[in-house]
């Protein structure tokens, strides 16, 4: 019921960004790894800033800090 909720909302929005996420199918020969895909309605500075927050999120992922929300300052980061 809730992916059908977000379909919904996602058809209704005159913006969106949506976050998939592929298993990679295993292959002796190569390095397969998942596959993290974006798909923006429109290039907006939002969006490409939200998708940071998000990377950025899941890099400095801490199981003992779940419920601290982390601020991140754009314009200090040098990488």
């Amino acid at each position: 019921m809730r992916k059908l909720r977000a379909i919904w909302n996602i058809i209704k929005a005159n913006k969106w960004a949506v976050f998939t996420y592929e298993e990679a199918p295993n292959d002796p020969e190569w390095a397969t790894f998942p596959f993290f895909r974006w798909n923006v309605s429109e290039k907006d500075l939002g969006f490409f800033r939200l998708i940071r927050e998000r990377l950025f999120s899941i890099e400095e992922y801490n199981t003992s800090t779940v419920h601290n929300k982390k601020v991140y300052d754009y314009e200090k980061r040098t990488d």
